[in-house]
């Protein structure tokens, strides 16, 4: 059984894990719409919020809920799994080059948001406070985020729970619709029609 103390370390630990979600849901996602027109599925806040909640329902039929760390690292991690895109804002690369490696760019991302509040060489400290999240815990989000890549490499539950969020909605009603504006973010940044 664990001890008073233990119980608070936990609570304090799971505080910090909410308000960091807390304060990077607003920046990543107004940041994703930026790059919405390039990739119009995986930009904006759409796929990005359907896969957070894809990823909590699924968490929560695995017995992980609100109170565990890994609820809110993982929405942490699903949040910023295709914040990768945004580096097409902030380099020479094409939407082609950088979709082909969002991934590894999310997880570069995700470390110098979370551990250094760095956005692509600016600080923003200001808008996201004082680092509350450790190596360990980016290690776990960054496993993640790399873990979505196709062909998807889940290491562990929380992998294979953010992998499945990920790829959710191919198997919902609303396949069709969404797997139409995929067809044309494809087409549009390969320039061949499929």
């Amino acid at each position: 059984m664990l001890s008073e103390k233990d119980m608070e370390k936990i609570q304090d630990s799971l505080k910090y894990f909410k308000e960091e979600y807390k304060f990077l849901e607003p920046f990543i996602l107004g940041e994703m719409e930026k790059v919405s027109g390039i990739y119009p599925y995986h930009g904006g806040t759409v796929h990005t919020n359907d896969v957070v909640e894809s990823f909590r329902k699924i968490a929560l039929l695995s017995g992980i809920n609100q109170d565990y760390p890994g609820y809110w690292l993982g929405s942490i991690a699903m949040l910023g799994h295709d914040a990768g895109h945004l580096v097409t804002l902030h380099s020479n690369m094409t939407p082609l080059e950088v979709s082909k490696n969002h991934e590894r760019f999310g997880m570069e991302l995700a470390r110098d948001l979370i551990l250094h509040r760095n956005y692509f060489g600016k600080n923003v400290e200001s808008a996201l406070g004082k680092p509350r999240l450790s190596e360990n815990h980016y290690n776990i989000i960054s496993g993640m985020i790399g873990a979505t890549k196709l062909p998807q490499s889940p290491k562990n539950l929380l992998e294979s729970i953010g992998c499945d969020a990920d790829v959710d909605n191919f198997g919902r009603d609303d396949f069709f619709k969404k797997g139409h504006i995929l067809k044309e973010e494809i087409e549009s940044i390969t320039g061949s029609k499929i």
